[in-house]
């Protein structure tokens, strides 16, 4: 007995911290395996949680279903990926460097900004080189995609087939049949019956109330008791971060080696760098040298210049050489693994250390959050153990940790606003476990916020009275009635229609009001929208017969229209049509590689050894 309690002990930190998968001492089992290739839990949860939070409050997707497409996403990459790899994509070392650099959320004042990036980087918890291979992953991928797109392409009857649908415009005119909701009497059976029928639509939904211990980083942070000594020291031990590096702005053109053939491909890179070298001396500028010479197309464009770099950045024989210059001087021909390099300095920004006095709020919030961190894991690991083993109350748990339990209001698993509107929140509350009246596992809202939570009172889901309703149901039977004798109508005027009798004779006789707008486009806003999307789909007319149809929309609301005629555009309408031409079959190049590029994928997919692993209880 006594060891099976050492091991929850043991176990209940782990579980805590996302590390269920070490308990026991086995080896992880992966969550789905793609070829050779496993992927794990902690792959999954990173995709989830990057998922949930783009997707933030707009959709109402529940968790189980979103790890479902997180992990739809992770197969897919995979495929991608080992399918790239077997035909030979394949991102150089410079072309993952240039593509960096040119990120819009790493530029700084004057372009590709180190400390930006680092900074963020360290933020997101990514260490440079998982971060490196994303991006070559990424870019493996796209190569890929941009192949499929380059092959796939619209031919020119398509394009003008699509440009006549999309210009077409129609004639049409009709009446409509609004839901009238009567006020005739409802007999009390009725009322009953249709009562008993819906109770689903007249019922209080579940609701409960929690309390709940609350551990918040910022908090804690705010409340530690710290000398100015303290900062100053803090500060002192944490020079490099607030110096500024000497950076410089490089520009360079590159001769690159053909690889197929070293020897051959050496001195061929050679000479055309000591060509380029022979230019420069002759006076002709190093812009122009490079938009000339160099095999970097991405800098060539730019005249040479690759930006800012700092100590680091670059392939060491580059790097000494490019710190070795002064402003305005190029480089002696540099060998690296890509070729050889004339390297010219065209700005230099020198280091810095940043006062004390200026970065002191960062300094003080660094600090605070540093000595709050230890802190905030130690009281989560003791609530989590505390909770664990007094899974009746939260008390002992505050008591020993000196915080004070609170009460939410009560909430629906649907809140909309408050305290249960988060959804983590909501999830642990409706838990089984925590229905059952045990205290709810860790809720880690976020890296600097957890809850503890408890039952503190549960309203189960109730149906309302009838007389606390009796007007809302009356008031659906009546509409319910309206609109079956609305649709009842409109059905008795398409049918006439179709027989022969004009809608004008029709509209006469039911008291209707025939419109006719001026001819419809697609794009019309003025007309119902499910009258539009009716109108387009309805046939086009045969030897000038009017063809009938029939819309309803999203308010009960019947449509009972005549399509009349259809036209294109007229030859006056047709300026423009080469570049509109381009745009269509831009266009519809895209949706034709796009559906091109899924078919393919589910392709690869079928093909592929994909074992996806049920979670164990």
């Amino acid at each position: 007995m006594m060891a099976w309690i050492i091991l929850i002990l043991i176990c209940v930190p782990f579980a805590f911290w996302g590390m269920e998968n070490y308990i026991g001492g086995g080896r992880e089992r992966p969550v789905a395996v793609v070829g050779d290739a496993e992927i794990f839990q902690a792959d999954l949860a990173k995709a989830y949680q990057e998922m949930a939070a783009r997707l933030g409050g707009f959709a109402q997707i529940d968790e189980a279903t979103l790890k479902q497409l997180a992990l739809k996403n992770l197969i897919d990459e995979q495929v991608l990926r080992q399918y790239a790899f077997d035909r030979g994509f394949m991102v150089s070392d410079g072309q993952i460097r240039d593509t960096i650099r040119t990120l819009p959320y790493f530029q700084g004042e004057k372009g590709f900004d180190k400390e930006k990036y680092d900074g963020i980087l360290k933020a997101q918890n990514i260490a440079e080189p998982s971060f490196v291979e994303q991006i070559r992953n990424e870019m493996e991928i796209a190569q890929l995609q941009d192949g499929i797109i380059r092959s796939t392409f619209a031919t020119g009857p398509e394009i003008e087939r699509f440009l006549n649908l999309r210009d077409q415009s129609r004639t049409v005119e009709y009446v409509t049949i609004p839901v009238s909701e009567s006020d005739s009497e409802i007999s009390p059976e009725v009322i009953e019956t249709y009562y008993r029928e819906n109770e689903a639509s007249f019922r209080f939904p579940e609701q409960v109330a929690v309390q709940y211990i609350e551990l918040n980083l910022e908090e804690i942070a705010a409340k530690l008791d710290l000398t100015e000594d303290e900062f100053r020291t803090f500060y002192e031990s944490q020079q490099d971060v607030y110096t500024r590096k000497e950076r410089r702005r490089i520009s360079h053109i590159l001769a690159a080696v053909d690889v197929k053939d070293s020897a051959k491909g050496d001195q061929a890179a050679l000479d055309k760098i000591k060509q380029a070298q022979a230019m420069l001396y002759k006076g002709e500028e190093f812009a122009v040298v490079a938009e000339k010479l160099s095999d970097d197309p991405v800098s060539a464009k730019q005249g040479g210049d690759i930006g800012l770099i700092n100590p680091g950045d670059m392939d060491p024989a580059f790097e000494k050489a490019a710190f070795a210059l002064d402003v305005g001087r190029v480089s002696a021909p540099v060998r690296t693994p890509f070729g050889y390099h004339l390297i010219k300095l065209t700005e230099l920004e020198p280091g810095e250390v940043k006062s004390f006095e200026t970065v002191r709020g960062d300094v003080e919030k660094a600090l605070r959050r540093q000595k709050a961190e230890n802190t905030f894991y130690e009281l989560g690991e003791r609530l989590a153990r505390i909770t664990y083993e007094n899974p009746d109350s939260l008390v002992l748990a505050a008591e020993s940790t000196g915080f004070e339990t609170k009460t939410s209001d009560l909430f629906t698993r649907q809140e909309k606003e408050g305290f249960g509107a988060d959804r983590k929140i909501a999830d642990a509350a409706f838990s089984d476990q925590v229905l059952e009246g045990k205290n709810s596992d860790p809720v880690e809202l976020s890296v600097d916020r957890v809850m503890f939570l408890r039952l503190e009172k549960h309203v189960p889901a109730s149906t309302k009275p009838l007389d606390d309703v009796r007007d809302q149901v009356i008031h659906q039977i009546r509409t319910q009635h309206a609109s079956e004798e609305a649709r009842k109508l409109a059905d008795r005027v398409l049918a006439e229609l179709k027989a022969g009798r004009s809608l004008a004779d029709l509209a006469e006789s039911n008291k209707l009001e025939v419109i006719r707008p001026e001819p419809v486009d697609r794009s019309e806003s003025k007309l119902p929208r499910d009258l539009v999307t009716a109108l387009f789909s309805a046939e086009k007319p045969v030897n000038a017969q009017p063809v009938p149809f029939q819309a309803a929309l999203a308010d009960g609301t019947q449509v009972v229209a005549v399509l009349l005629d259809v036209q294109g555009k007229s030859g006056s309408q047709q300026e423009g049509k080469e570049k509109e031409s381009d745009q269509a079959g831009q266009w519809l190049g895209s949706h034709y590689a796009n559906a091109e590029f899924s078919d393919m994928l589910a392709q690869l997919k079928q093909d592929a050894q994909v074992t996806v692993f049920e979670k164990e209880d």
